[in-house]
């Protein structure tokens, strides 16, 4: 079983997993919680909660509840979407959910 993170929520894990496998019933190859390693170049030093390929597209998405939003602040995410910007064929997908609806 794959462990949480230190920076992820239980809730996010749990969301994130469902969103791997969304990715992966749409034919997408999923790594989940990528290392560098596993990033193009240009958005290495970045944590991203997946990166899902699929025919030449690139998707990075990541979850988080309302509250860590902006756990780094919202520069994080701009620096990446800026990152994205510049690679063909490739898009940042960020799902929010609030914790207090999700009970």
């Amino acid at each position: 079983m794959l462990s949480i993170p230190t920076h992820k929520t239980k809730s996010e894990h749990e969301r994130l997993v469902y969103l791997a496998e969304e990715y992966e019933k749409k034919g997408y190859q999923v790594n989940l919680y990528p290392t560098d390693a596993n990033l193009p170049e240009s958005l290495r030093g970045f944590v991203v909660g997946l990166v899902a390929e699929a025919e030449g597209e690139l998707v990075v998405a990541d979850v988080r509840n309302r509250e860590h939003l902006t756990r780094n602040g919202a520069e994080d995410l701009r620096a990446l979407a800026r990152k994205l910007e510049m690679l063909p064929n490739s898009r940042f997908d960020l799902v929010v959910f609030n914790p207090s609806l999700s009970k």
